[in-house]
């Protein structure tokens, strides 16, 4: 399965994965946390952290796709998420009043 990965991603596997596993699931806690608050400076944390996060994963990701040729699905399909994510997050911000 790691060859699977491999090629999926368009790199190789290491340990920074599981870093960024670890920093994805603080910040989802975060967003569970602010959920149960009913406090919107909580929730714009919450989106902040998680918002900026993805919407810099895109621009890394669109960076090795321009000049590095790298259409591996696993580096292309994920812009999707990486972008959508942080711009979903702003609307409903904004949409609850919350900013």
């Amino acid at each position: 399965m790691p060859a699977e990965l491999q090629r999926r991603s368009g790199g190789r596997q290491n340990g920074f994965q599981h870093e960024v596993g670890f920093a994805s699931l603080g910040i989802g806690l975060a967003g569970i946390y602010a959920s149960n608050l009913d406090s919107p400076s909580t929730w714009i944390v919450a989106s902040l952290s998680g918002g900026i996060f993805m919407l810099l994963a895109g621009f890394n990701h669109i960076v090795e796709i321009v000049p590095e040729k790298n259409y591996a699905p696993g580096n292309t399909a994920i812009l999707l998420s990486d972008l959508g994510v942080p711009i979903s997050l702003f609307v409903l911000l904004i949409s609850t009043s919350a900013i």
